[in-house]
């Protein structure tokens, strides 16, 4: 994970993480192997994300939005599974 410290004269003072949305999406999706869809709390996938429990509120406004972010990106992972699947209705043999 990769943090750089802001010194930028006149930046709020703190760190960025590279690509928090994309770290707490993959941390979701470890736990949600792991524990179940249900199995785990907002400030564990910050945790898990190497993130202070207060960072994913960024991104998203509850541990339900970042559920809602996790299953709209499956879906369109199913979706296109689907459609390469589908092959235009032409026999994939």
């Amino acid at each position: 994970m990769s943090w750089e410290r802001d010194s930028t004269p006149g930046s709020r003072r703190g760190y960025h993480h590279g690509n928090l949305r994309e770290a707490l999406i993959k941390a979701a999706l470890d736990l949600i192997a792991a524990k179940g869809p249900s199995g785990f709390s907002f400030a564990e996938a910050a945790r898990a994300a190497g993130v202070s429990p207060a960072a994913p509120y960024r991104h998203y406004r509850d541990r339900d939005a970042l559920m809602a972010d996790v299953a709209t990106r499956g879906f369109a992972a199913f979706e296109a599974k689907l459609s390469v699947a589908w092959n235009g209705g032409k026999s994939n043999l």
